[in-house]
């Protein structure tokens, strides 16, 4: 532990007004001690650094082995861009970056979630700091788009340029009216390979999918998809969530819950009057999911993910519990048919992305222990630059699909969710929503991915190194009067 770290920091801070006590505070918030000299301090953190990211793996055991090693090698990647930089700031943030990783790490378990999140802030204020002085707007370049015909009805564009949030890179994907989408669970196939299969122009990965929780446990498997998905089948929405659909041949952007959904036991049928709400026990058919809790009191209860009735009596991580005025007759299966007119295709995501405003994450179950967990138990208030993929409907109806590369340092940081929104908006969309980004962001034009993925920090020293993480649900696109499926 490096003793006293934080009024050091602090102190050295407002000495040189550099404003950096709001980033400090991140993660365990101001602490009292007694101030000693910066420069002791600072030599502390770099004899810790590498101890600490040797330490990040064996101190992470509920998770993948791999993805330990991952956020191990993300600590020394932004430690060591801060140690090349210039600016006076990035002493600090190592300072910070070193002795909160090691506070973290010396704290209770679970610590998986905080050990992702201090890397990707770390890195985010580093990006800034080293990316700052342009004067060219996001709006300046979105003007600039140069489009590129895919199919009938479908285009793309890629945009490269440095602007005041530091380089970019995004490829953008528009569907008119008249185009499809088929939203599908890539299982073990990729999703190139299923394109290819079905007959599609382009693809663009799609919603979450458990990874990172400590409580996977069967029938729930890593990778399996979390909430809506349609295609031949429907898997439900369990969770409260913005989503890219098709209905009646039309796109669109909806918040869609389990109110209304009917679910089909063959022997009797049960449609959900409630959602979240302990008041309605007893009263009508009401579902709960992790948003709300883990347990619930009360009621004929049944746990089910997916199309299968679990013997649980808990609040299925990637399901829902359905409590009933009276025992519901069942085979151990159950079907779904959604309200409203029919759904070709539907891939929940989320949040909404409104410009200007900070997304409004529990409006959409993005709270407790709901799955992801990155999104559900976020300290950082959308700071961090990440990879993203945005979704988006214009007041004509096309569908528009943006793949913003990150945790590429020299060629394109990454975007935080209201920047997301802001792009969206300068595409003229009218709705816009987030879908799965990270390392699982992923865009396919034809047969070659267009996008900058990488699980790993990239940077001039090590982009070499680029490796990517296998996608779980895709989103296929079609060009219109296309006869392919």
């Amino acid at each position: 532990m490096i003793d006293n770290w934080y009024a050091s920091c602090a102190a050295f801070s407002k000495t040189h007004k550099l404003g950096l006590i709001p980033i400090i505070d991140a993660f365990g918030g101001p602490s009292t001690g007694l101030e000693a000299p910066f420069e002791k301090i600072e030599s502390q953190a770099t004899v810790l650094a590498p101890t600490v990211g040797e330490r990040i793996p064996e101190s992470l055991p509920t998770i993948d082995p791999a993805q330990a090693a991952l956020f191990g090698r993300r600590f020394i990647s932004v430690c060591q861009l801060l140690t090349a930089m210039d600016q006076i700031e990035s002493r600090v943030l190592f300072v910070g970056l070193v002795a909160r990783m090691d506070e973290v790490l010396n704290a209770p378990p679970p610590r998986a979630l905080r050990v992702r999140a201090i890397c990707d802030f770390y890195y985010s204020q580093t990006a800034r700091i080293h990316h700052r002085g342009s004067t060219r707007t996001l709006a300046d370049v979105v003007a600039k788009t140069s489009w590129t015909k895919i199919a009938k009805g479908v285009r793309h564009a890629t945009l490269t340029e440095k602007t005041q949030l530091g380089p970019v890179n995004i490829n953008v994907l528009a569907i008119a009216p008249g185009g499809r989408i088929r939203t599908i669970k890539c299982g073990d196939q990729s999703l190139l390979e299923l394109m290819k299969a079905h007959g599609a122009v382009a693809g663009v990965s799609g919603g979450f999918f458990l990874y990172s929780e400590p409580d996977i446990e069967p029938p729930s498997h890593r990778n399996d998809p979390v909430g809506l998905l349609v295609d031949t089948d429907i898997l439900p929405p369990s969770l409260r969530r913005s989503a890219v659909v098709q209905r009646d041949g039309h796109f669109d952007i909806e918040i869609i819950s389990m109110l209304g959904v009917e679910l089909d036991f063959g022997t009797e049928t049960v449609i959900i009057q409630a959602v979240n709400d302990p008041s309605a026990i007893g009263q009508v058919p009401v579902t709960f999911n992790r948003a709300y809790g883990e347990s619930v009191a009360g009621g004929h209860q049944l746990a089910i993910i997916g199309s299968q009735v679990v013997d649980s009596k808990k609040v299925p991580l990637a399901g829902f519990l359905l409590v009933t005025p009276k025992a519901v007759s069942h085979s151990g299966t159950v079907s779904y048919r959604m309200p409203g007119p029919p759904l070709q295709a539907a891939m929940a995501g989320g949040p909404w992305l409104t410009p200007g405003l900070v997304p409004d994450l529990l409006a959409e179950d993005f709270t407790k222990s709901a799955p992801p967990q990155t999104f559900s138990q976020d300290e950082t208030f959308d700071e961090n630059l990440l990879p993203r993929m945005a979704a988006g409907i214009t007041e004509s109806g096309e569908l528009i699909f943006c793949a913003i590369d990150g945790r590429n340092f020299d060629k394109a940081p990454g975007f935080t969710l209201r920047m997301c929104a802001d792009l969206m908006s300068h595409f003229a969309c009218v709705k816009a929503m987030n879908l799965d980004g990270g390392s699982s962001k992923r865009m396919i034009i034809g047969d070659r991915v267009v996008d900058l993925s990488s699980t790993e920090v990239i940077s001039g020293k090590n982009d070499n190194k680029v490796s990517i993480r296998a996608i779980r649900t895709g989103i296929m696109v079609f060009g219109r009067d296309s006869q392919s499926a």
